[in-house]
């Protein structure tokens, strides 16, 4: 990333930092588990918020500033995120879905979030993927 990339980034990660928040609540289908997600992209953006479903207390932090650096980077790029897409990203690939329709359980509509999720959903230990380069063995 060339400098002036670095400094839009980091223009774009303040401005996150003040007109989104990150809630963070138990995950009511994922008991013991965490369910994050932003608040105010909409409002101020005109983009749909991000979430992230069913993760471990030991990875709040990961997960909240994958949504940070994820709604940041929606500002500062010309490539839209949009349901469907792979990503890689800090920690991994993660794989964009539609929202939910939580029918008045929640304040947004389904069309207003996109749920960020992992790409891996079993182990796929093959040459060249993330299993290989983090070291794992079969």
């Amino acid at each position: 990333m060339s400098n002036e990339s670095e400094n839009d980034f980091e223009a774009s990660m303040d401005n996150i930092r003040e007109t989104t928040t990150i809630i963070n609540t138990p995950d009511p289908d994922n008991e013991g588990n965490f369910w994050l997600y932003s608040i105010g992209m909409i409002d101020n953006h005109e983009l749909p918020d991000l979430e992230i479903r069913d993760v471990p207390g030991m990875f709040i932090g990961a997960a909240a500033s994958t949504i940070n650096e994820i709604n940041a980077y929606r500002l500062t790029s010309d490539k839209l995120v949009l349901a469907g897409q792979t990503m890689k990203w800090t920690y991994g690939d993660i794989l964009v879905q539609d929202g939910q329709d939580w029918h008045g359980r929640v304040s947004w509509n389904a069309n207003e979030m996109l749920r960020l999720t992992s790409r891996l959903t079993d182990v796929e230990c093959c040459v060249g993927c993330e299993c290989a380069e983090a070291g794992v063995t079969e």
